[in-house]
């Protein structure tokens, strides 16, 4: 999660970097839930970007194949502020 520049500065807050582990060499569905207690949310201020990343490995010809992906937020009210 990124935080908009204060002082010429991008801030990287709080980012989770085994969120969706291994990938497997066969296709399969995936869901990944944080509670208020992660980081991610924890953490969370109005104005802040989230950006989804993978590396598809160190060489080699690996590659990473995703035909779906959705991202659901389910802000209380008041809960960023």
């Amino acid at each position: 999660m990124r935080r908009p520049p204060r002082d010429e500065v991008e801030a990287v807050v709080a980012e989770d970097t085994s969120l969706f582990g291994v990938a497997p060499h066969a296709w399969e569905d995936g869901l990944v839930e944080l509670d208020a207690a992660h980081p991610i949310v924890s953490q969370a201020e109005a104005g802040d970007t989230l950006s989804f990343l993978r590396n598809a490995g160190g060489g080699g010809g690996h590659s990473l194949s995703v035909k779906s992906f959705r991202v659901e937020l389910a802000l209380r009210p008041g809960a960023i502020g």
